[in-house]
């Protein structure tokens, strides 16, 4: 069962985050109505939530009844395959105008903390990574590692076991607060995005949802969106902020909650056959299919727009300009998607097949 509701989400996280970024890029060389709209600038942000509690959803949904050593292994590997290569690919790219625009200043640590993903250093640093943007598939890995725990543990109900162990990290932190980075991400209340997400999959799997309580449930998100956009919501969308645990529950409440009610509100409605015109859009479908690639790419395309601006400037309207950044860095992110990241996957799964079978022949502990 695909649900297209769920590629239209992460085709609109996805330009929720393409445009947060092109509003900023603007700001830097020109000044446009946009920038000064209320709270608009920075709310494309709330993206990542979005994304989170997808991804919660999507796990949920395609590993409820995966179990055993095996089983843990293969959802593991899928899951490295799908992410890891080509984000180390564009993350080479990244350091390449990181190279160009810090006049060859660079951290080794942030080249670890991309290898990595998972922060492991210890201190109260914030991980940046090359691709700076990369610290959300940090909280997206642990993610999948708790859920590993339980595949590999045969645990029935994975949704509840998982929201459990989630809501005991956050109790965790907040009756012993740390100042070591680690502890501070494990424990970071955003991770509860995950859980409800997956919650969603298993009432999905279980329970019948009107259509007159999802579409509730979308209008109320939609006027979330017009009142934090019209009266603000602190600094929850600076990642500086959500990552040093300046703001924890305030990014849950301002943005976790509204992402949630958006997706169990289309995912619902999409079951009871409602709004069939808008999940089967041809491009939002096509957008939602490129939308890890758009997430990615779209920093590098403007990084180098950056470059460009620091040398001729940024001439033309701002507001036109924002678009245009947008549609730009959108659609380098389709081609990427079909030319480069379609590749890689088939590729890395024959190579990991392969590694796998050499291993089975030499280890007997793989071959259970």
């Amino acid at each position: 069962m695909k649900l297209h509701s769920i590629q239209f989400l992460r085709a609109l996280a996805a330009l929720l985050v393409v445009y947060c970024h092109s509003l900023d890029l603007q700001v830097k060389y020109a000044v446009s109505h946009q920038q000064g709209f209320h709270f608009l600038q920075d709310f494309g942000a709330i993206g990542v939530d979005i994304f989170f509690v997808i991804s919660g959803f999507i796990i949920s949904f395609i590993g409820h009844d995966i179990n055993g050593r095996r089983n843990t292994y293969q959802f593991l590997k899928k899951r490295f395959i799908r992410i890891n290569p080509y984000y180390y690919l564009v993350s080479i790219v990244a350091f390449g105008f990181l190279l160009q625009r810090e006049h060859g200043a660079f951290s080794f640590k942030a080249i670890l903390k991309t290898l990595t993903i998972l922060p492991i250093e210890p201190g109260s640093q914030i991980w940046w990574p090359i691709l700076t943007i990369g610290w959300t598939l940090s909280f997206e890995w642990f993610f999948y590692m708790l859920f590993a725990v339980l595949i590999y543990k045969r645990i029935q109900h994975k949704e509840f076991y998982l929201t459990a162990m989630l809501i005991a990290l956050v109790g965790l932190g907040q009756l012993m607060p740390s100042n070591q980075v680690i502890i501070n991400f494990i424990t970071h209340p955003i991770i509860l995005e995950f859980g409800v997400g997956a919650l969603m999959g298993w009432v999905l799997r279980n329970k019948k949802i009107s259509s007159n309580l999802a579409a509730a449930s979308l209008v109320t998100s939609l006027v979330c969106f017009v009142l934090l956009i019209t009266f603000g919501y602190g600094r929850v969308s600076e990642m500086d902020e959500v990552l040093s645990g300046r703001v924890t529950f305030a990014r849950l409440f301002y943005f976790g909650i509204p992402s949630i009610l958006l997706v169990f509100g289309c995912v619902f409605l999409e079951t009871n056959a409602k709004l069939k015109g808008l999940w089967g859009n041809r491009q939002m479908l096509l957008l939602g299919d490129a939308s890890y690639s758009i997430y990615l790419v779209h920093t590098i395309v403007f990084s180098a727009l950056g470059l460009v601006y620091d040398n001729i400037g940024m001439a033309g309207a701002a507001d036109l300009i924002v678009m245009v950044q947008m549609v730009l860095a959108t659609g380098i992110g389709v081609i990427c998607h079909i030319a480069v990241e379609k590749k890689i996957v088939p590729v890395f799964t024959s190579l990991a097949d392969n590694v796998e079978l050499i291993f089975r022949k030499n280890y007997t502990y793989l071959k259970a």
